[in-house]
């Protein structure tokens, strides 16, 4: 592994493309490839909440175009060797903030500060009535 010294190096380096997206789309021979079908579209739109489009449609013929290049895509990603990656816990944060496995378990097994827990927003209520807050106004209409 090269270790990059310097911005010249960096700059560099980033001129120079190893891989482009678009070899991800090309066939790779012996790749088993999944041909999306028109059960499967309209699986798809009805679990995404969208309107079916008609069988044999050119929208159809579109839609299946473009599951189809996203098919083989994820499949190019899913072919990768990960053997011996530590999986990605989580992202966010700033670069130096990284959580491994055995801080999320730690954070989940911690047990709530009762005190934190321990108290009834309905306290706070002007005037409730049993555990409900009692409001005399609605929203207001301008």
């Amino acid at each position: 592994m090269h270790v990059l010294r310097g911005r010249q190096e960096i700059a560099k380096a980033l001129e120079t493309s190893t891989w482009k997206v678009s070899e991800l789309f090309k066939t790779v021979p012996g790749m088993q490839h999944t041909q999306p079908d028109s059960q499967l579209l309209s699986k798809l739109l009805k679990q995404a909440g969208l309107q079916a489009v008609p069988v044999g449609s050119d929208k159809e013929a579109m839609l299946l175009k473009e599951l189809s290049k996203q098919l083989h895509f994820v499949e190019h990603i899913s072919a990768v060797d990960t053997t011996n990656v530590e999986p990605l816990v989580r992202v966010g944060g700033g670069s130096d903030q990284f959580f491994d496995k055995h801080k999320l378990l730690q954070a989940r097994n911690k047990r709530p500060d009762p005190s934190a827990t321990d108290w009834s927003p309905t306290q706070l209520a002007q005037q409730k009535s049993g555990d409900f807050y009692v409001l005399r106004e609605g929203l207001r209409r301008e």
